[in-house]
């Protein structure tokens, strides 16, 4: 006789939940697994449902016919009438040009498409840079497909509630108010330093017509120059441009020459690194050798042979510690002019002795030397900086001085001017000084 066991079958193995509900097994999370779709899905049986497909049917049918800001804009494209010289559908053309900074110019080659810039790179021809560039220039492609470039003019209009908005204007229009506001006089114009040559000439017909015009970088790299130039009774200022490529021993206070673009380090890293070229055991000995005082790690600091942490109020005292070492190293007769240093300079025993060491270093090769300073140092650093270049006899060798046009107004300027009343009108023209 068969006996039926109607009792559950145990589990013969280990049991599993997926969450702490299920291992409670409560009456409402029973309700929930035995639903297939989640609350308010039933809304759409019924009447309710069919009137939801109604609906929906509709909006398809509606974005069909285009109404709607999702539909990508339909663009009629025409053959050329005539054909563009030298333009051949999927072969790149190359175009030789420049990118002005605030102290030179930047040489590129870009590669375009039908029109279309789609590559910067370096131009070859120009050696000193061989064909390199910095993360700006390459990144310099990108502005041209800004999203937030503006598209027109725009003006700014005052509605009856008293609310401002900004208003698109035709070209036509704007100029009409430009010239109206250029013929009350007391006008100025802001812009950022570049060395383009197209903008020069520009400059020199709004000044002949009266309007005052004032420059402004975020960071002024031309204040060392102008420091120099200045600190030696110039009327122009006075820009160092080393030649690292025949330098055997370079002293660097805070400037990182390697790293910094407006002191062309494309032009001097590729100077500088071919003097640490070995192929051999015999140029080992001949390597160039680079000593910096620095304030924070830099590009330049971290490539350095010998390297010394000094704050930058410090470096007043440091340079002046570096030159009293020249002088007495040299046997210099100036009594007053040593003393004066000792006074300025300040300094600890290791300080003093990273100085005499590198100061016997470059009195070891003394035409072969430099001395640099950085752009954001005070006038002393800049004059001292200058004079033992003199003592090592390194001008005309390892480093040039040029003279520089003196550069223009600067934004302190024009903010006298503004609050004495001799400037109303403002036009700033690229940059961001606020």
């Amino acid at each position: 006789m068969i006996m039926q066991n109607n009792q559950p079958e145990l589990p013969s193995g280990k049991d599993y939940w997926k969450s702490l509900d299920s291992l409670a097994d409560t009456d409402g999370f029973k309700e929930w697994v035995s639903r297939e779709f989640p609350e308010g899905a039933s809304m759409l049986d019924g009447v309710q449902r069919r009137s939801f497909v109604k609906l929906m049917a509709a909006s398809f049918g509606l974005a069909g016919l285009g109404m709607t800001g999702c539909r990508r804009p339909e663009q009629v494209i025409l053959p050329y009438g005539k054909s563009p010289e030298e333009l051949i559908p999927g072969v790149p053309a190359y175009y030789a040009t420049s990118q002005p900074t605030s102290r030179g110019f930047q040489p590129l080659i870009v590669e375009s498409h039908q029109g279309r810039p789609t590559k910067v790179e370096g131009n070859p021809s120009y050696l000193p840079n061989g064909g390199s560039t910095d993360v700006y220039s390459q990144a310099s492609v990108l502005d041209l497909y800004d999203p937030d470039r503006a598209q027109g003019s725009f003006a700014r209009e005052t509605l009856k509630n008293g609310v401002n908005r900004w208003k698109k204007v035709s070209t036509d229009s704007v100029l009409d108010i430009l010239d109206d506001e250029v013929s009350e006089g007391k006008v100025a114009v802001l812009v950022n330093r570049s060395h383009s040559l197209v903008r020069q000439s520009l400059q020199k017909k709004i000044a002949s017509s009266g309007i005052q015009w004032f420059e402004h970088d975020a960071i002024d790299y031309t204040s060392a120059e102008n420091k120099l130039g200045k600190a030696l009774g110039l009327k122009k200022g006075l820009r160092a441009v080393p030649n690292l490529s025949t330098a055997k021993r370079v002293l660097s206070l805070d400037c990182d020459f390697l790293g910094n673009r407006e002191s062309n380090e494309l032009s001097n890293t590729r100077a500088f690194m071919s003097g640490r070229k070995v192929l051999n055991s015999a140029d080992a000995k001949k390597m160039n050798r680079l000593y910096i005082a620095e304030s924070d790690l830099s590009r330049t600091g971290g490539v350095a042979d010998h390297r010394l942490r000094v704050e930058s109020s410090q470096m007043i005292g440091f340079a002046s510690l570096v030159a009293s070492e020249l002088l007495s190293k040299l046997g210099h007769s100036d009594q007053s002019l040593k003393k004066h240093l000792k006074n300025l300079s300040s300094f600890t025993n290791s300080q003093k002795e990273w100085a005499s060491e590198a100061v016997a270093d470059l009195l070891s090769n003394p035409k072969k030397s430099v001395v640099l300073a950085g752009s954001h140092l005070p006038a002393e650093v800049q004059l001292l900086a200058y004079e033992m270049n003199r003592l090592l006899g390194s001008i005309g060798s390892t480093i040039n001085y040029i003279e520089v046009g003196a550069s223009a107004d600067s934004i302190l300027s024009l903010a006298s001017k503004i609050n004495n009343g001799s400037i109303e009108r403002l036009f700033i023209l690229g940059g961001n000084p606020v």
